[in-house]
């Protein structure tokens, strides 16, 4: 496939954060329109995830921050998922100079008129990148699990026609009954990773794109998947 990467909008990354050892946290590297990298893990340990992000504090390791170029004074790149157990490892990075870009998925959507709040609208957005061929995920970087987090989150109309997302029991509730050969076998009901990556396109919308022309999008998701209607 011939592939357009959109030179000039930098490196960002998306993080999404969870206190529970049986979800991931999940963090997803892109440069221009193309994610180039992935880390993923478990902890329960709010200052141990701390550590696995920006190092320890003696210096003797470094973090996956500092791994992947970023820096205190390039910190705002990053944006990571304020919310629960999320926003106390953000405030612990904050203590240590690291003030990433904070994002409350229940917050305000920018156009509020159509969405109930922040997260549905990322995800709508990132959908319609996709739809356009904007957005370049390397066949090794599709793992199963990323792929089938994006292709299996489901929304409804709330109040005033809204648009708002399945929360994470409705996500659980709903896969009851489903075939378990379709999940891998570390799979959960917490889109982590699709969260994270989407996180990392939370700041570019289509007129990033304006004039690019692209002629083929091999990240081999299509928009009739990507987010389901209940």
């Amino acid at each position: 496939f011939l592939v357009t990467i959109r030179r000039g909008l930098g490196k960002r990354a998306g993080l999404d954060l969870s206190g529970r050892g049986n979800d991931y946290n999940t963090f997803y590297v892109v440069e221009d329109n193309a994610l180039i990298a992935f880390d993923r893990w478990r902890a329960r340990d709010t200052e141990q995830t701390v550590d696995t992000l920006i190092g320890t504090e003696d210096g003797k390791t470094i973090g996956l921050f500092q791994k992947y170029g970023f820096t205190k004074q390039t910190a705002h790149y990053i944006c990571g998922d304020d919310n629960g157990i999320g926003q106390a490892i953000i405030d612990g990075l904050a203590r240590r100079g690291w003030k990433i870009s904070r994002v409350l998925n229940q917050s305000a959507a920018l156009n509020n008129s159509r969405f109930l709040n922040r997260g549905a609208e990322m995800w709508f957005t990132f959908a319609r990148l996709i739809e356009a061929g904007y957005v370049y995920i390397p066949k090794e970087l599709m793992h199963p699990e990323l792929r089938r987090q994006l292709c299996n989150r489901h929304y409804e109309q709330a109040g005033q026609g809204k648009i708002k997302l399945w929360c994470k029991s409705e996500e659980k509730a709903g896969a009851k009954g489903r075939n378990a050969s379709s999940y891998s076998k570390d799979a959960s009901d917490s889109p982590d990773d699709a969260d994270a990556l989407i996180l990392a396109f939370s700041k570019l919308s289509i007129q990033d794109f304006a004039g690019v022309k692209v002629v083929a999008n091999p990240s081999v998701v299509s928009t009739n998947t990507i987010l389901q209607n209940s």
